[in-house]
């Protein structure tokens, strides 16, 4: 699980620096794609982690 949450912080890093790109240079599609990859796996991690509580 380590590992997703690893591969998490660095898909936020990326839409983070993505995002501080001048506008010319921005590319949307991969914004979005970034940022539903690293929502997916926030999620998993999230769900993950409540199971583990009610177990």
């Amino acid at each position: 699980m380590s590992i997703l949450a690893l591969a998490t912080i660095l898909l936020l890093i990326a839409v983070y620096y993505e995002l501080n790109k001048p506008s010319e240079k921005k590319k949307e599609r991969k914004i979005i794609v970034l940022l539903i990859l690293g929502s997916l796996s926030t999620l998993v991690i999230t769900i993950y982690h409540i199971q583990r509580l009610f177990v």
